[in-house]
């Protein structure tokens, strides 16, 4: 049996994405694309990955490119993705930020 479907859903406050389920390689267009229908560059985009159960690094390449086009706001970020961040060193990439609030649906 396969991976539980990533689901892409709206936040309200503040407005943004959640991201819920697995990111790898055979969905990271999926999550891409949802950056990039949101990247207006002007306000900082929320992005909620609290309910990330496994992110390879090119969801979080993903994430760290989209945010040197519009800021990208994570919130609610597990061990793993914290610890890919940091080995990585995109922690630091420019555009991208952390909040420990968890955004409203």
């Amino acid at each position: 049996m396969g991976s539980p479907p990533l689901l892409v859903t709206r936040t309200a406050a503040p407005a943004g994405l959640r991201l819920t389920g697995e990111i790898d390689e055979s969905n990271v267009d999926q999550v891409a694309a949802a950056l990039a229908e949101h990247r207006d560059g002007r306000r900082p985009l929320h992005l909620d990955v609290s309910e990330v159960t496994f992110c390879d690094v090119s969801g979080m390449r993903a994430v760290v490119s989209s945010a040197r086009e519009r800021p990208i706001v994570l919130h609610g970020i597990p061990a793993q993705l914290e610890k890919i961040l940091n080995l990585t060193g995109w922690a630091e990439a420019p555009g991208l930020s952390f909040c420990g609030c968890k955004p409203e649906i």
